[in-house]
């Protein structure tokens, strides 16, 4: 802080004459260090404490009103609408914020701090107007809410009046009519009650000084006539009504006996020509009747509504049309059988063109079985008298009972001697595992006549099929088994047969197998089989044991004229017997180990 010169200033007496001239405020200090250092301490000091008496003074205010101007407005009030606060929730918050107005008033306009001198005059009118805002959107809210329902009263009793004034020209207008005038009675309460809430809103708008459109305050004021006048039409609709009623009485009568008499001609028709039978429709056609036999239920419930319509005003009796139920529980059963068919047709047709040999027997047997628990299941409905649940039934019966003659069929044990002696006994040709041989071809066949035949032809066929496995067992076996031949002395080069055990198991087995074989009465079908192993196998019998009783006799000579030169010179003859035999015997058994 610095201090400027002060210019000299002549100073005159009262008599004019000049005197000595007042120091400047310069040269009182300058020459005053200490005080002058004070002096600046003080002030900076000053200067530093008033800011916090002004961030306090700041903070009061901002603690106090904060709220009056920190919210948005627009968003609060929509939240306040959607509440659907009450009129004493308004009251309260417009009185909030008046008393908060009264508050900003009564605060001091100008404070001291020291050497500041704070002007709060335009805060305060900030924080007034923020009020002001407030108080406008509360009361703008409630005038809207209040007119708002105004104007549905209105819109109520207009409406409702051109309503009530139209006379009914039919029985569904007239019922309309008794309808309204009955809920519009119903309503008077409640609507009565809604007229004091709409009045102690004006009230309190009124109260806070807010100007009211002259729309509304017309509105307001005829509120009362006006419902008095709706009164007064709901009494006189009453009363015309009455008359209508007796005008209509009559004509609906009449419309309940037609209708009554016409259902009734329509049950007789129905059971004269509705698909209980289907000996002379297709399928379609069935349908064809079933939709439109539905339609004309349908057609008739409706009109039997709408002559409830009118009997619920008069108090009639409503007519018992037992005649419509009856169809319509044999439609409804009529669909179901029909039903099955359609699905028995559709699974049926899925099958017969695929090849004989690719049907799935258990599929198709699981699947029949499950339609003859569905055609049971109704037939415990009261409906076994109707021709088409016989028909379906002995269908699926048929079915049922050709499963085992399709599965005898298909045995895979079937030969062409067995396809030949079905086709001389059905007396036509045809090719079992051609592509044409299919489900429809066995129906064409009529094979199910031959039932019996053809399961006993696939029972043989099953027991001539262990036959035929049993021979090509032997045979198999055979072609697995050798004679195991092993060098006559360790370092020599010729052969013995080592053991023939194996070889004589297999024999006595397979021997025994076909005597059973010969013992059954398919030995004919393969009696050129058998007979050739029996014979060949007696045959390896006897060479087999051939050979080992040639083998024990060599092996007893070999030891006598080989492992001796004193014999062999005492008996040249035979000893010259036993070397052509021997050659020939070691010739014979390489060759039988070389096989």
């Amino acid at each position: 802080m610095g201090c400027a010169f002060a210019q000299p200033v002549v100073v005159t007496d009262a008599d004019g004459e000049t005197t000595t001239p007042m120091p400047s405020f310069y040269e009182l200090i300058a020459n005053d260090e200490g005080t002058t250092l004070k002096t600046i301490v003080s002030i900076t000091t000053g200067i530093t404490s008033i800011v916090d008496m002004m961030q306090q003074f700041l903070s009061y205010w901002e603690t106090k009103y904060k709220h009056v101007w920190n919210q948005d407005k627009d968003a609060y009030i929509r939240r306040y609408e959607k509440a659907k606060k009450p009129l004493t929730a308004f009251e309260a918050d417009i009185n909030k914020y008046k008393d908060v107005q009264e508050k900003i008033q009564a605060e001091e306009t100008c404070t001291n701090m020291r050497f500041l001198r704070v002007d709060c005059g335009s805060l305060k009118q900030t924080l007034f107007a923020q009020c002001d805002a407030w108080v406008n959107k509360l009361t703008t809210l409630l005038n809207n809410l209040a007119a708002s329902e105004l104007r549905a009263i209105q819109d109520y009793f207009v409406s409702n009046t051109a309503a009530l004034r139209k006379l009914p020209d039919n029985l569904d207008e007239l019922a309309d009519s008794v309808k309204l005038l009955q809920q519009l009675m119903d309503e008077m309460p409640q609507t009565e009650q809604r007229f004091q809430p709409v009045e102690n809103q004006y009230l309190t708008l009124e109260k806070f000084e807010v100007s009211i459109k002259d729309e509304e305050q017309l509105l307001r004021q005829s509120l009362q006539a006006d419902w008095e006048a709706f009164k007064a039409c709901l009494q006189a609709t009453e009363q015309d009504l009455e008359r209508a009623k007796e005008n209509f009485r009559d004509h609906l009568g009449k419309m309940v006996v037609s209708f009554v008499k016409q259902v009734a001609d329509q049950r007789e028709e129905f059971l004269q020509k509705a698909p209980y039978s289907g000996e002379k429709l297709s399928t379609p056609q069935a349908l064809q009747m079933l939709k439109a036999s539905h339609k004309q239920l349908a057609d008739n419930r409706e009109k039997e509504q709408e002559l409830k319509k009118g009997m619920d005003i008069f108090n009639m009796e409503e007519p018992a049309c037992k005649e419509m139920a009856a169809t319509a529980r044999d439609l409804e059963l009529l669909d179901g059988v029909w039903g099955i068919v359609v699905e028995w047709e559709a699974a049926y047709d899925g099958r017969k063109d695929g090849q004989f040999k690719d049907l799935d027997v258990d599929s198709m047997e699981q699947s029949a079985g499950v339609y003859y628990k569905r055609i049971m299941k109704m037939g415990r409905e009261g409906i076994k008298s109707w021709p088409i649940y016989g028909s379906i039934k002995r269908t699926i019966d048929n079915f049922r009972a050709s499963m085992p003659l399709i599965a005898d069929l298909r045995n895979h044990a079937m030969r062409e001697r067995h396809w030949e002696s079905l086709m001389e006994q059905v007396g036509e040709r045809f090719d079992p595992h051609g592509e044409d041989f299919t489900l429809a071809k066995v129906t064409d066949l009529h094979l199910e006549n031959y039932k019996d035949f053809i399961g006993e032809l696939s029972s043989n066929a099953s027991k001539e099929l262990a036959i035929e496995a049993s021979i090509k067992a032997i045979d198999d076996a055979w072609k697995e088994l050798s004679l195991e031949m092993v060098p006559f002395k360790e370092g020599s080069d010729f052969y013995k047969l080592k053991t023939a055990e194996d070889i004589f198991a297999a024999l006595v087995d397979n021997i025994v197998t076909l005597s059973t074989m010969k013992a059954s009465r398919f030995y004919n079908v393969f009696a050129t089989d058998i007979n050739y192993w029996e014979k060949a196998l007696s045959h390896v019998s006897e060479t087999i044991e051939m050979i080992l009783q040639v083998q024990r006799n060599w092996m007893y000579l070999e030891n006598i004229f080989v492992g001796s030169d004193d014999i062999r010179k005492q008996l040249p003859q035979e000893t010259g017997m036993f070397d052509d035999v021997n050659e020939m015997f070691k010739e014979r058994m390489k060759i039988m180990k070389d096989n």
